[in-house]
């Protein structure tokens, strides 16, 4: 926070030195998927071309796909969590892959 009372100078360092702060974040992306093998591609293009300008990570958490998802996904540089509880989608692999992930930021995609 910038203090008036502050000289120029000194506003100018703690501006710099926040920006410098948020240039060092990593923004964990998290893609829960089931059976999506059609679509997978597409999504990690488009995420890959979206983070491209900023540090970030994508996390593919796969619930039980008996699709070729994995197989599809892993042409990617993704970090791939297969999940072997039935039942447990999308909220289990959001959870999970909060304990798998490097990034300070956290981001969810979601299917609508």
């Amino acid at each position: 926070m910038v203090n008036p009372a502050d000289s120029r100078v000194d506003r100018y360092e703690k501006i710099f030195k926040t920006r410098r702060a948020m240039n060092n974040l990593l923004l964990s992306i998290v893609i829960p998927a089931k059976n999506e093998e059609d679509n997978i591609s597409r999504c990690l293009d488009s995420v890959t071309q979206a983070a491209s300008r900023i540090d970030h990570e994508i996390i593919l958490v796969d619930c039980c796909s008996k699709d070729r998802t994995i197989a599809v996904a892993s042409r990617y540089p993704v970090k791939i969590l297969e999940l072997l509880l039935t039942g447990a989608y999308p909220s289990a692999a959001r959870y999970i892959a909060l304990f798998f992930r490097r990034g300070s930021l956290f981001f969810s995609l979601t299917r609508i």
